[in-house]
């Protein structure tokens, strides 16, 4: 049912909302007096700021989705013994029954898993190949001396999965390193670093199958595994009639194994783990599990947390859920659109993205117009964004801004009045004629100072 909204060129789409509230906490609006002072001392870079600084959070949806009460409940019985605790055997099942590999180890999260998979499998002056990874992954790539390869389709190859691989960039891949200098090629599901585009079935069995010719393992990096199982299931042709849990374990059928950080859609503020097939890679984990994560029936995670990421891992996967996920995403995205102000499309799987070059016409990524849009929407309404810089491409800079939606976190309500303070930035600034300039000689993200450029 489709029916006109009080914002023209909107139209509303009735959505089951699959759970309400049963715990809140208190969010507050600082006055825009005091939103101004905690920028300027922080140099205006919002990733500076303290969480007690901000009245909507949208930087990350890592480790920032709601608990349900069932976790909670299952937390509160979580067997705590340090050896061989019920809670770990708990999450050992259910991750083998959904994602279908026979061996797992438990991890404190996501990049834990990554290295673990490094440390045994990197070694200097390897090449490693997928799609756009996470920053992390590529820094831990880049710390073991190796690089990775970045072989994502070009953006307009396919209309909705355009996380998928490019086949021909992988076959120059292998014909033009040694395949015992790449040790394995990681697919992001999904991938993170353009959007949260999905990757096709198609596209997974694709490079499954090139890999197996090469001799060549083949991982996913899975922290939205439900999410890119959802845009299968919906957007590729065959998938229609199929469960979305059914969908997952053929998604993984193609995979040698995978890491997974519980944060996203395991939907727990931390913990997640490591799935291998080969069982002899599977006792190799061991001993650098032991040293950098912990006992491998808990590999740094509490019991508690085993138990939630346990029950979190099932909640991800029930359709209605994820489509009330998507769907919020979405309408939010078609509200965003109705005010003008420029989106990538097709949305994501876990936010938007504002293509920052159309919404400040006037600025050049030089005066870190990314930043500069995070600072007026915090300004306009204590809103935290993500700038993003996407490195030079034939030189040509990219400047993107992320809005990240935690899991069941915000209400449409909230995000309602996120689109509505974009909408007045847009309004009132788009026609800017200076950015920001950087006032420290520091680049790391977190330590950089600026001011606007009078």
């Amino acid at each position: 049912m489709e029916t006109q909204s009080k914002h023209t060129n909107y139209n509303y789409k009735r959505i089951v909302i699959p759970f309400k509230a049963k715990l809140v906490e208190n969010i507050r609006l600082l006055p825009k007096s005091e939103r101004y002072q905690r920028l300027k001392d922080c140099g205006f870079n919002v990733l500076k700021l303290n969480s007690s600084d901000v009245y909507i959070d949208l930087v990350t949806d890592s480790g920032s989705g709601a608990l349900s009460s069932a976790q909670c409940g299952h937390m509160l019985m979580a067997d705590e013994s340090y050896v061989r605790p019920d809670s770990f055997f708990k999450l050992e099942s259910t991750v083998k029954r959904i994602f279908g590999f026979p061996h797992m180890h438990p991890v404190h999260q996501g990049r834990g898993a990554q290295q673990l998979i490094d440390f045994l499998l990197v070694k200097p002056n390897m090449i490693i190949p997928g799609n756009s990874q996470y920053s992390t992954v590529v820094a831990d790539i880049n710390l073991k001396a190796s690089k990775t390869v970045d072989c994502t389709i070009e953006f307009n190859e396919d209309p909705i999965f355009k996380g998928n691989v490019s086949l021909n960039e992988l076959q120059k891949v292998f014909e033009m390193y040694e395949t015992n200098s790449i040790p394995f090629v990681l697919i992001t599901l999904t991938c993170n670093e353009n959007g949260g585009e999905p990757v096709s079935m198609r596209n997974i069995k694709s490079v499954s199958h090139l890999t197996k010719k090469y001799g060549v393992k083949l991982f996913a990096d899975c922290a939205r595994f439900a999410e890119n199982a959802y845009f299968i299931k919906n957007y590729e042709d065959g998938f229609k009639e199929k469960s979305v849990r059914n969908i997952i374990l053929e998604m993984f059928s193609y995979f040698d194994g995978c890491i997974m950080s519980g944060r996203k859609d395991g939907i727990v503020p931390t913990g997640g783990f490591i799935c291998v097939r080969d069982s002899i890679l599977y006792e190799a984990l061991k001993k650098p599990l032991y040293i950098f994560e912990g006992y491998f029936s808990n590999g740094g995670m509490s019991s508690a947390i085993m138990e939630a990421l346990a029950l979190g891992i099932e909640e991800v996967t029930d359709e209605i859920y994820l489509n009330h996920r998507i769907q919020q995403i979405h309408r939010f995205g078609n509200l965003m659109k109705s005010f003008g102000v420029p989106l990538i499309e097709p949305f994501g799987a876990h936010g938007l993205v504002i293509d920052v070059r159309k919404f400040f016409p006037n600025i050049g990524p030089e005066e870190y117009s990314a930043n500069l849009l995070c600072v007026e929407v915090y300004l306009e309404g204590g809103i935290r964004l993500l700038p993003h810089e996407k490195p030079p491409v034939e030189n040509d800079r990219f400047e993107y801004c992320h809005i990240n939606i935690p899991r069941r976190t915000y209400s449409f309500e909230h995000l309602e009045y996120v689109a509505d303070v974009i909408r007045t930035v847009y309004l009132n600034k788009r026609l800017t004629q200076k950015g920001l300039k950087k006032e420290s000689s520091n680049s790391e993200p977190l330590k950089i100072d600026f001011s606007y450029n009078e």
